[in-house]
C-alpha cells in the first residue's frame, strides 16, 4: 500500500516504473513469500503491471514483464550491492525503481547499489525488518518510504498470553497471526 501510494502521488505507472525485490533464495519460500507477496499486490493495484501469482513466482524467477524483476541477493549487505548493481546494468535508467527485500541488510545493500549508480531521484526503498541502520535510513532519507515492521517486540505479549490461556484450559487456533505494521515518515 504505501508503495502504491507513493506511485500514485508522484505519477509512476506500468510504463516507467520496475518493481525491484530482493530475495535470499536459500532462505526458501517462507521466506521469500514476502518479497513475492509484495510484487503480487503492487501489480495487481497499478493499472497495467504484469500481473503474478506470489506462489507463481520461484526462486529461479528474475523478469516478469517489465514491470517486476526478482534478484537474487543473497545474504548481506555486500552480496545484495553486488546482485543489484548487475541488475541495474538490464534495466534502463529511465525506469523508476521500487525496491523492497527480504531483510534490512538486502533492502541497505540495494539501496547503497542504487546511490552508487546515481539512480536515487527515480528510487525509493521499502526495508524489512526495522534494523536501526534502516529506520535511520527511514527518518533521514527521503526516498527511503516505509520500514515493514513483521517482528514486532510484541510477540512475546502475545505468545505468553495464549500460554496462559493454554494453561487455563483454551485451546489455541492452528495458526495465529501477528500483528504487523508498515511504519512510515507520517507514523
Amino acid at each position: 500500500a504505501v508503495a502504491v501510494a507513493y506511485m500514485k502521488a508522484h505519477g509512476w505507472t506500468s510504463a516507467d516504473t520496475t518493481v525491484l525485490f530482493l530475495q535470499n533464495a536459500t532462505a526458501g519460500t517462507s521466506v521469500n513469500i514476502a518479497v513475492r507477496e509484495f510484487y503480487s499486490h503492487v501489480a495487481a493495484a497499478v493499472a497495467g503491471m504484469t500481473p503474478m501469482a506470489a506462489d507463481a513466482i520461484s526462486a529461479t524467477t528474475t523478469t516478469i514483464g517489465k514491470s517486476g524483476y526478482q534478484v537474487n541477493a543473497g545474504s548481506d549487505i555486500d552480496t545484495a550491492f553486488t546482485a543489484v548493481r548487475q541488475a541495474l546494468e538490464t534495466i534502463p535508467a529511465s525506469r523508476h525503481l521500487v525496491l523492497f527485500a527480504i531483510n534490512d541488510d538486502l533492502a541497505l545493500g540495494g539501496w547503497r547499489a542504487i546511490v552508487g549508480e546515481r539512480r536515487t531521484q527515480q528510487s525509493v526503498a521499502i526495508g524489512l525488518g526495522g534494523s536501526e541502520p534502516a529506520l535511520v535510513q527511514l527518518r533521514t532519507n527521503p526516498q527511503w518510504i516505509g520500514e515493514d515492521m513483521p517482528f514486532l517486540q510484541g510477540w512475546a505479549e502475545i505468545g505468553i498470553a495464549m500460554g496462559v490461556a493454554m494453561a487455563h484450559g483454551a485451546v489455541p487456533p492452528p495458526v495465529t497471526y501477528i500483528p504487523q505494521t508498515t511504519l512510515t515518515k507520517e507514523n
